[in-house]
C-alpha cells in the first residue's frame, strides 16, 4: 500500500467530481486515517461516534449520506453492524489511478468483479489473498503484541488497554478454558466495554470479569 500514491489519486478523483463537497473529503481522510492506523488491514472496524468527530460531522444524516455516496462512487465498501454491539466495517479500495471514466482502478493482479461490482483483491503485493481457514488460524487466533496495539491505537482504546489485553490473553494461550479464541479483535471490543463498565456488585472495587467469552 502506497500512502502517497493513493492519497494522490482520491484527491484527483474528488477534484473531477461535482457531487464530491468537504464533508466527503473529510470523512474519507478520517476512514483512511483509521486504515493507516490499522497497518491497511483490507477490513477494519470502526466506531461511528469516534469517526464522526474525527470528520468533524455532527450530523447522523450526513455521515451516513456521506458514507453511502463514497460506497456508490466505489471508493469503499460498508458493511453495518449486526447489532447495537458489533462495531461496522469498512473495505477501503486500494487506488492507483483515477481514469477519467471514474472506475478504480486496483493493483495489478486485481481485477473489478463484474457480478456485484466489488474489488477483488490482486493475487500479488501488499493485500495477499490467502485462505480464510489459514487466515483465522495464523492471524486471528494468536495475534502479536504489535497486532493487538495498532488495534487498540486503531479504536482510540489506548496502548495500556492494549498492552494489559494481550499479556492477559497471551499468559492463557489465547484460549477461554479449553476453547481457542476465534475472532481476538470481537473479544477485544468486549473486554474493553467490560473494562470501563463495572458490575454492579463489585461497583468501586474496581473487580471486572477480563476472561468473558464473546
Amino acid at each position: 500500500m502506497n500512502y502517497i500514491i493513493h492519497l494522490n489519486a482520491f484527491l484527483d478523483r474528488a477534484a473531477k467530481e461535482q457531487w464530491v463537497v468537504a464533508n466527503h473529503y473529510a470523512l474519507y481522510m478520517a476512514l483512511f486515517h483509521i486504515w493507516n492506523k490499522t497497518g491497511f488491514r483490507k477490513i477494519f472496524w470502526i466506531q461511528r461516534n469516534n469517526v464522526m468527530k474525527a470528520a468533524k460531522i455532527t450530523s447522523k444524516t450526513t455521515y451516513y449520506k456521506c458514507l453511502s455516496e463514497l460506497e456508490d462512487a466505489k471508493l469503499l465498501k460498508y458493511y453495518a453492524g449486526y447489532s447495537r454491539f458489533t462495531p461496522a466495517e469498512i473495505e477501503m479500495f486500494p487506488l492507483v489511478s483515477m481514469p477519467d471514466s471514474g472506475t478504480v482502478t486496483v493493483p495489478p493482479g486485481g481485477q473489478k468483479n463484474q457480478k456485484n461490482e466489488t474489488v477483488t483483491v490482486p493475487d500479488k503485493g501488499p493485500l495477499l489473498k490467502t485462505n480464510n481457514a489459514n487466515f483465522i488460524n495464523s492471524v486471528t487466533n494468536s495475534p502479536s503484541l504489535d497486532d493487538v496495539l495498532k488495534f487498540f491505537t486503531g479504536h482510540e482504546y489506548g496502548t495500556g488497554l492494549g498492552l494489559r489485553f494481550w499479556y492477559q490473553y497471551q499468559a492463557f494461550g489465547w484460549k477461554i478454558g479449553n476453547t481457542p479464541i476465534v475472532n481476538w479483535e470481537a473479544l477485544a471490543h468486549k473486554w474493553v466495554l467490560n473494562a470501563n463498565t463495572p458490575h454492579s456488585q463489585n461497583a468501586g472495587k474496581n473487580d471486572y470479569n477480563y476472561n468473558e467469552s464473546f
